[in-house]
């Protein structure tokens, strides 16, 4: 196992990872990377529709080994709607 460390940048907000995780090898931090993505999209996508995440990792000496980047750019192609979108439940009537 080797300890791994997770700096992350949020558009303008770095947050420097001080404590790292042991993982097995560079493919689980890969994958912890990535999934890391996921989890602050779905943290961060109702207060903002622009969204730039860098999520690098390093080993503890600072030697970097692995970036990513997701980006995120949304906006309404028509008027937005003035009241939240309901999905109907087919079958059920609205009240």
């Amino acid at each position: 196992m080797a300890q791994y460390f997770f700096d992350i940048e949020i558009n303008t907000e770095l947050v420097v990872d001080g404590e790292g995780i042991d993982l097995e090898d560079h493919a689980a931090a890969r994958l912890s990377a990535l999934s890391s993505l996921g989890d602050i999209i779905s943290e961060r996508v109702q207060s903002s529709d622009d969204l730039s995440i860098d999520v690098r990792i390093r080993y503890a000496d600072g030697t970097p080994i692995f970036a990513a980047t997701l980006i995120l750019n949304s906006r309404w192609l028509t008027p937005a709607p003035p009241i939240p979108i309901r999905n109907p439940v087919p079958g059920k009537s609205e009240e």
